[in-house]
């Protein structure tokens, strides 16, 4: 009898079991096999190169590059006329490198009406929250659909593109917020050492800025000609400088391709020149357009590429190329008559 109920015991043990599992498979909808801790990219592709990468979503595209196979270089093809333009390659590196370090650490549900709760619907829908990457190797492709941050364990989901299965990885993706976040922001590749002098034409508002000569003060940064500091101030001591550094760091909430009914239609607010010390001349001017702001360079040699492209810039760097001679001096008190 006692053998009897130690086998019947066993026996609802056993069945127990089963169903507890046979439930966990229903809940994630997967084969056992499935829920593995496995690299999300898979190894045929880890020592393959890397030649081309896509990134959308229901709003539309928001990256697209490729790589040169003559030089190596990254440029992105998703602007305007499809004309290429550098990229930020360290933010790309960063995805490319977190794609291949994660991993899928726990299967989640295949079906189709589960996908919105993570974030995994087609980007075809229109609220879709998904993200569609397509990286293009040299031994073929892998498109990865990026969903919600997880919000109990650190990682995301995600699923790939062409299976139902969902998962969750043990990564958290940086992806592009909008068209321009992985472009290059250097429109003029100069450091302030490479700046012999900083100019702003016309005939009221015109100014010169050039660099330290050793035997002005043996050190570096610029001085304001014309500036008498006998009878005037500056209004702070690194006003001068710090000019040149905005100019030379003005970043671009957008960009566009140049057209000419832009710059005839439309009154230049300012131009500039800037010299570097081999002896090259860039230009720069700035206009007004529905009450943003947009400037254009002209350069040559390997950054004439901004020639091309028209850049709408921050309200709060535009007024800085607005300055006048006068903006850099202390205002005199007005003598009583």
């Amino acid at each position: 009898m006692q053998k009897q109920l130690i086998a019947i015991l066993i026996v609802l043990v056993v069945l127990v079991a089963g169903a507890v599992l046979s439930l966990n498979m229903e809940q994630k909808d997967i084969d056992p096999a499935d829920d593995s801790n496995q690299a999300l990219i898979n190894a045929s592709f880890r020592d393959a190169d890397l030649i081309a990468v896509r990134i959308e979503n229901a709003g539309g595209l928001l990256f697209q590059a490729s790589k040169q196979t003559d030089n190596n270089t990254w440029y992105a093809t998703h602007l305007a006329d499809d004309l290429p333009y550098p990229i930020e390659k360290s933010l790309l590196a960063s995805f490319v490198q977190t794609s291949m370090d994660a991993n899928l650490v726990e299967a989640k549900s295949k079906r189709a009406e589960n996908r919105a709760r993570l974030g995994l619907s087609a980007i075809t829908e229109s609220d879709s929250a998904a993200t569609l990457v397509n990286l293009e190797f040299s031994t073929g492709k892998v498109a990865l659909l990026l969903g919600n941050q997880a919000s109990i364990q650190n990682g995301q989901y995600l699923r790939y593109a062409d299976e139902s299965q969902m998962w969750l990885t043990d990564k958290s993706f940086s992806l592009p917020s909008d068209q321009y976040a992985w472009l290059s922001p250097n429109m003029l590749n100069l450091e302030l050492a490479d700046v012999k002098s900083l100019k702003r034409l016309g005939d009221e508002t015109a100014w010169v800025i050039r660099s330290k000569e050793p035997a002005d003060t043996g050190d570096s940064g610029f001085v304001l000609e014309n500036f008498n500091e006998e009878e005037d101030e500056l209004r702070f001591a690194s006003i001068v400088d710090d000019v040149v550094e905005s100019v030379m760091s003005l970043d671009f909430i957008s960009v566009s391709t140049m057209t000419a009914e832009q710059w005839q239609d439309n009154a230049i607010l300012a131009s500039y020149e800037i010299e570097d010390i081999q002896g090259n001349i860039h230009s720069l001017r700035l206009i007004q357009e529905s009450e943003r702001y947009f400037a254009h360079f002209n350069t040559h040699g390997e950054q004439a590429y901004v020639n091309e492209w028209v850049y709408e810039l921050q309200d709060y760097q535009a007024r800085e190329l607005l300055k006048t001679f006068d903006d850099f001096l202390v205002e005199k008190p007005v003598e009583a008559e």
